[in-house]
């Protein structure tokens, strides 16, 4: 990934800050992270629920590595006034038949490393097959930089603060040595 991660919103490059104290975390694939069970009821006991599979939560640096081999934590980024969780997932769309066959051609030239699924013609979803949300920003990037098609764009989850509620996460404090 660049430096200074970003990605498009209606053709604008919009740059993104990396929130270093959050993770997005899958909490379906939390259950296969090899951690301490005390550590992962602290973990879930801390988020906060984003939406659907996924939360926001501290991690403890001991953890970290465990999780992302499981693909169970995603980067968290700020853009503005909102919290951004970079999905696993581009969607894309096009209707012009020669740009549509440039992208398809790109795609081929990349099946190894993307999932392509085309509900409607001229309307796909792209799943990098590793599952990480960072890889599919950079795909979202190179399309939008290389193919420009209509629309090629990261999904993300996108959390604004709510300024009547205070924040329910608070910094990771490991009961003991253990816990780790």
């Amino acid at each position: 990934m660049t430096n200074v991660p970003y990605f498009y919103a209606s053709g604008k490059r919009v740059p993104l800050e990396v929130e270093s104290s959050l993770w997005a975390l899958d909490t379906e694939a939390l259950a296969f992270a090899m951690i301490a069970e005390s550590v992962r009821r602290r973990i879930l006991a801390d988020a906060r629920r984003l939406r659907g599979k996924y939360v926001l939560a501290q991690v403890p640096l001991a953890a970290l590595e465990s999780l992302r081999a499981v693909h169970a934590v995603q980067l968290v980024y700020r853009a503005a006034d909102a919290m951004l969780v970079a999905l696993p997932e581009v969607r894309v769309e096009e209707s012009r038949p020669d740009t549509l066959r440039r992208l398809r051609d790109w795609l081929a030239s990349r099946r190894q490393r993307i999932d392509v699924s085309e509900p409607e013609a001229g309307r796909l979803t792209l799943r990098p097959c590793s599952g990480d949300a960072e890889e599919a920003l950079e795909i979202a990037n190179a399309l939008q930089e290389e193919i420009t098609p209509e629309v090629a764009e990261a999904r993300f989850i996108r959390s604004v603060p709510s300024p009547d509620l205070p924040s329910r996460i608070r910094p990771f404090e490991p009961r003991s040595s253990r816990d780790e």
